[in-house]
């Protein structure tokens, strides 16, 4: 026998096989759930979707509970909040929608992590194959893990770490609005309902993977929610530092070292997706916070406030300009990112994702305030110019 033929022996640690073990455990247990759920809750989630209307409705949530949407409509609500605030913010928005932007890119870090250590794949058929069900409205949904369903965890956690920004911890009876903020968490159920009913109708998760997002979700508000301040208030001081490094050093390498500890599965294009998601949310994470940062430490704007009409229609503005900017970058994007691919695998592809949301994190939070505030001051000079 070739001894030099033989391959290496596989070399464990007594942790790396109890976490193995563990992970293993957990593989089976979720997948039995899932194939539970696939088996009686999918078929009648499916029936909810039999006539026209309700599967147009469902449709709607599942592109409204989609990251796309986030990534479209978020940057526009962060500018159309600095311009509500007026001279009491930054040109880079105000403190709610820039710790939501935040946490939602951790959440996505979160979800894919958890999709690629647990390597859950997704329901074994299709709905919608036939024409009887909703087709998902995402036709990437096979290209990932399952569980946990990150448009479940956004679902729950969005929604409800802004009401608990807004409303605290305060009983209902002793809160200054409560009719307000009965309506508002009616609204933010029936939100998370939909979107998780969109994915059950689409056939592209599966209960246990629902119920997995929205359990995550609220542990991702749990969590957050201590930390948001303090994350706001490290951005504000100027003499912040990571790990005795400056932001500007000690964030990126942050962010690459959470890269390096995320799971991966070389041999499963699913595990590479994964981590390709998780890339873009800490690359936009870490360009978005220095150049909140480089906002923050430059002192509030000189404008007067808008109203709440004008503001409105910055938002409106916003989200046809980040329309009109990822439509016209798409295929440069895309293109750059497949080369980055044939050079280097799956980590070209992993940097060119990184590099394409850093630029996109930098565009959001500084080059386009900074350009709205350019604008502003000039239109403001000629109409000085005007009266005088």
């Amino acid at each position: 026998k070739d001894v030099g033929s033989e391959a290496p022996a596989a070399v464990h640690t007594p942790l790396g096989l109890a976490l193995g073990s563990l992970r293993g455990a957990a593989h089976v247990y979720l997948r039995r759930q899932a194939d539970w759920g696939a088996r009686t809750i999918l078929p009648r989630a499916r029936a909810l979707a039999s006539g026209r209307g309700a599967a147009r409705a469902f449709f709607l949530m599942s592109l409204l509970g989609s990251e796309a949407f986030y990534v479209l409509a978020f940057p526009p609500l962060v500018w159309a909040e600095a311009a509500l605030l007026g001279s009491g913010a930054v040109a880079g928005g105000g403190a709610l929608l820039r710790s939501l932007l935040l946490f939602f890119a951790a959440s996505v870090y979160a979800g894919n992590l958890l999709k690629a250590l647990v390597a859950l794949p997704r329901p074994s058929q299709r709905p919608g194959a036939t024409g009887e069900a909703l087709p998902p409205a995402d036709e990437t949904w096979n290209k990932d893990y399952a569980w946990p369903s990150i448009s479940a965890m956004h679902a729950i956690a969005l929604p409800f770490f802004v009401l608990r920004y807004h409303f605290g911890s305060t009983w209902l009876w002793d809160q200054e609005t409560p009719c307000l903020s009965v309506a508002t968490h009616a609204l933010a159920f029936l939100w998370a309902a939909g979107i998780c009913g969109s994915r059950l109708v689409a056939g592209a998760s599966s209960p246990a993977d629902v119920q997995g997002g929205m359990m995550i979700g609220a542990i991702m508000v749990r969590a957050w929610l201590p930390a948001h301040e303090a994350i706001g208030e490290w951005l504000a001081a100027p003499e912040s530092t990571v790990a005795g490094l400056s932001p500007e050093a000690g964030l990126p390498l942050a962010a690459a070292l959470l890269l390096l500890v995320h799971p991966v599965t070389p041999w499963d294009p699913r595990g590479a997706y994964s981590i390709c998601n998780s890339a873009k949310a800490i690359a936009f994470a870490t360009t978005f916070a220095l150049g909140a940062r480089a906002q923050l430490l430059r002192g509030p704007v000189a404008a007067p406030a808008a109203t709440v009409g004008a503001a409105l229609g910055r938002a409106l503005a916003g989200v046809a300009l980040m329309a009109v900017l990822l439509a016209a970058t798409h295929p440069a994007r895309k293109a750059a990112v497949r080369a980055a691919r044939s050079v280097c695998g799956t980590a070209g592809k992993v940097a060119g994702c990184a590099a394409e949301y850093a630029l996109l994190g930098l565009l959001v939070s500084h080059w386009i305030p900074e350009a709205i505030q350019a604008a502003g001051d000039v239109l403001r000079d000629a109409a000085t110019l005007v009266y005088v």
